[in-house]
């Protein structure tokens, strides 16, 4: 059964019933990272607003302290995670397609309101639609570098070198502050995005549960209509035009006497009075000895 139509208000929803197979598609460290990156998120963006004065929960200098220690586990957490992404080939789901751009596009902004059925098919080797895979590979090699570099600069501005306290003057603090700062309400946005999307599948929390077991529901492939379709409980079906010779248009058999294997060959000679093969029935007259 898929619907989404849960996702307009007061509109009566209209199911559309498939067959569903339960599919293993996200594995164990696939899932332990997620959820681990979605707490260490949480807590930076929790400490972050404080750190900068939007309101006082552990106090400043806790907040900067736990800000500090969640950054450095989520850079461990990316470093393990880049492993895990090369060393099992997870790495291709977020390779960019050209493919069903536009119709995914078209989906997200109007399809998707009018019920209409999803143009991309999740498996287990295409995780992604085209959009997503944009967006995931931004968030990877642009969105998250940015904060780890701006947060790594943050940290080691002032750092001990012996008896000194040197500073990093490359980059103006102020500068490095709006940046991290910018990068930070950009992934608030995708994190909102993202919750938002999971909504989407064919049950409003089938996307979460999938995260958490492992397991989700996916649609069959539904079978081809028309004249090649195959019947439910029948055989194959085959077109009379390609499969099977057409007998108004058929060349005609050339008569052949019956007894004959192929045609167009000699039939057997079956005339006894054939002057060309000895006779051995009729006794020999002409012989006074007989």
């Amino acid at each position: 059964m898929s619907s989404s139509c849960h996702l307009i208000p007061f509109r009566p929803c209209e199911y559309k019933f498939s067959k569903m197979r339960k599919v293993y598609i996200y594995r164990s460290y696939e899932r332990f990272w997620h959820w681990m990156q979605a707490a260490l998120i949480l807590i930076l963006v929790i400490t972050g607003f404080e750190v900068n004065g939007a309101y006082k929960l552990f106090g400043y200098q806790s907040a900067v302290s736990i800000h500090n220690i969640t950054g450095l586990s989520l850079v461990v957490l990316i470093i393990f995670t880049i492993f895990w992404h090369f060393t099992t080939g997870e790495w291709r789901q977020y390779l960019p397609t050209m493919k069903n751009l536009q119709a995914q596009f078209v989906y997200y902004t109007k399809g998707i309101f009018e019920d209409a059925p999803h143009p991309t098919k999740k498996t287990t080797i295409s995780k992604l639609n085209p959009l997503q895979r944009f967006a995931y590979l931004g968030l990877k090699l642009l969105l998250m570098p940015t904060l780890v570099i701006t947060g790594l600069m943050y940290y080691f501005y002032h750092y001990s070198s012996g008896q000194e306290i040197r500073v990093i003057e490359a980059i103006p603090i102020q500068t490095v502050a709006y940046i991290h700062t910018f990068a930070a309400f950009l992934m608030i946005a995708f994190v909102i995005m993202h919750v938002y999307l999971t909504t989407t599948g064919h049950t409003p929390t089938s996307h979460l549960k999938a995260m958490i077991t492992g397991w989700e529901e996916l649609e069959e492939d539904e079978p081809e209509t028309g004249s090649n379709a195959k019947a439910e409980g029948d055989g194959p079906q085959t077109s009379e035009k390609h499969d099977q010779p057409d007998r108004k248009h058929a060349p005609e058999r050339p008569d052949v006497p019956s007894g004959t294997d192929h045609p167009g060959t000699d039939p057997p000679n079956t005339d006894d009075t054939n002057t060309d093969r000895p006779n051995t029935d009729r006794p020999n007259t002409k012989n006074p000895n007989t």
